[in-house]
């Protein structure tokens, strides 16, 4: 049963790494004003959140195949990593996928997307960045966990890229496409 679970898990983690390369590569840049208030955001970000919801599937295998090798460290980072995998699609589906869309729709409600606005200057985007942050950082914890391991090198030099995509802003857009890519 494990076997099959594990090729069901890794099919998973290559359709969540290619919707996270396409909505890395996608993504708007949020340091432009309205750049997310168009009908092309809500596609990017469903799919960044259909991405983030299917990788869970790869990270309980990925903590069931590395088993009893592992740090309380590395173990923690990998549940702290499934759970916030899940709070943060479902976060980009109800931010990106139901609020801002409705609220762009009617100048009513413009001031309430404003940069200093209560929804993206507000909680629910700051509760939406700090679980990002957080998930790029325990990410970054398994990278460095599966660097030090022969076989596991690769991906773990990949998953290091994980704050590269979490930091932008306010590191350039450019470099969290990269980093993005290189998570996916």
């Amino acid at each position: 049963m494990f076997q099959s679970y594990r090729r069901f898990s890794a099919a998973t983690l290559l359709i969540a790494g290619s919707a996270l390369i396409f909505g890395s590569l996608f993504r708007p840049d949020q340091t432009i004003p309205g750049a997310v208030l168009n009908d092309i955001c809500s596609c990017v970000y469903g799919t960044l959140g259909f991405g983030f919801m299917i990788a869970i599937f790869g990270l309980i295998a990925l903590y069931l195949a590395l088993g009893k090798g592992m740090s309380h460290v590395t173990r923690g980072a990998i549940l702290v990593s499934a759970m916030l995998s899940g709070f943060i699609s479902g976060a980009l589906f109800i931010i990106y996928g139901f609020i801002i869309p409705i609220l762009s729709e009617k100048s009513a409600y413009s001031a309430l997307l404003l940069p200093a606005g209560p929804i993206v200057g507000g909680a629910p985007m700051f509760f939406l960045v700090s679980g990002t942050v957080i998930y790029s950082v325990a990410i970054a914890i398994i990278g460095i966990h599966l660097v030090r391991r022969p076989n596991w090198r690769l991906p773990g030099a990949f998953l290091l890229a994980a704050p590269l995509m979490a930091f932008t802003p306010p590191l350039p857009y450019l470099i969290g496409i990269i980093g993005g890519v290189f998570l996916g």
